[in-house]
């Protein structure tokens, strides 16, 4: 290191970020639900954006574990929004989590100035639950179904998804997870569903929580980054690889990391090259527009 230096002030905070965290950007059935932000600090232009959704199997997610690494995404100039829904496990059966992850896209849209933000330019990602939620926000953009009354006039359409170790078909999974013949009765189908619901019922719901089922109406091909881990007890590789296969026939423009080793989520799937990964990803779609 020279023992004298000299650098150029950095009045319009290039490379530099901001954290503002519990902004509140949903206050349903009297429910607060607040995102963390971090943002580039540069104020000249508008930013692309990363909306985040960590796993937590549909109950309540904890957006703090990943701050840290996403916070060099906000000093890359990348907006991040690690946000949260409501919990199954409280009497919010689905799709109160897919009403939720769809209504903070609306949110950010409507404080786009505020936080220079670029509408056009949001692309959302999740791991495990968040990673299903993630694919059925590709597939999903601007249905009716699933808009609450907040912020109306704002779409909740991204332009790109990044799925991590994230189911894809709930039929498929709840019976894996199940491990009985009965297994659409297990606390996992009952309160994802809701205790009322009967047989039918809970079908049709795992159905249209599917991304690769509702895919056969939809066909909305969705640049999609795909990262799982190869020895994923919880949800299986066949989650990523069957939605890979599926999209790829379509001629849809996906992309798979393979994390060999890996099991479920936090358990040796998350590293520096994972998160450049996502980065690259996301740089790659958003330098397009």
């Amino acid at each position: 290191m020279k023992k004298y230096m000299t650098l150029e002030a950095n009045f319009k905070f290039r490379s530099m970020s901001n954290y503002i965290p519990d902004v509140v950007f949903s206050c349903v059935d009297g429910h607060e639900l607040k995102m963390q932000l971090m943002l580039p600090r540069e104020t000249d232009k508008a930013h692309p954006l990363f909306v985040f959704l960590q796993g937590s199997g549909w109950t309540y997610p904890n957006v703090y574990p990943k701050l840290p690494m996403f916070a060099d995404f906000a000093e890359k100039g990348i907006a991040v929004a690690m946000i949260v829904h409501r919990n199954r496990n409280k009497g919010y059966p689905a799709p109160a989590f897919l009403e939720d992850a769809k209504t903070a896209v609306r949110f950010l849209r409507a404080n786009a100035a505020k936080y220079c933000i670029d509408k056009d330019r949001i692309i959302f990602g999740g791991s495990s639950s968040g990673g299903n939620t993630a694919l059925l926000m590709g597939q999903t953009g601007d249905d009716p179904r699933y808009k609450t009354g907040e912020y109306p006039n704002e779409s909740d359409a991204v332009m790109g998804v990044v799925d991590v170790c994230g189911p894809s078909d709930l039929i498929r999974f709840a019976a894996h997870i199940g491990g009985t013949d009965d297994w659409m009765k297990n606390d996992f189908c009952t309160s994802f569903c809701g205790a009322d619901a009967n047989f039918e019922q809970r079908a049709a719901l795992l159905h249209e929580m599917s991304p690769l089922r509702i895919f056969e109406n939809t066909r909305v091909l969705q640049p999609t980054l795909f990262i799982h881990g190869s020895e994923d007890k919880l949800v299986l590789p066949l989650e990523t690889e069957t939605m890979l296969e599926r999209l790829e026939r379509e001629g849809c423009e996906c992309y798979y990391l393979n994390v060999e080793g890996a099991k479920h989520d936090g358990d040796g799937m998350w590293s520096r090259e994972v998160y450049d990964v996502i980065l690259e990803f996301i740089l790659g779609l958003t330098n397009k527009k």
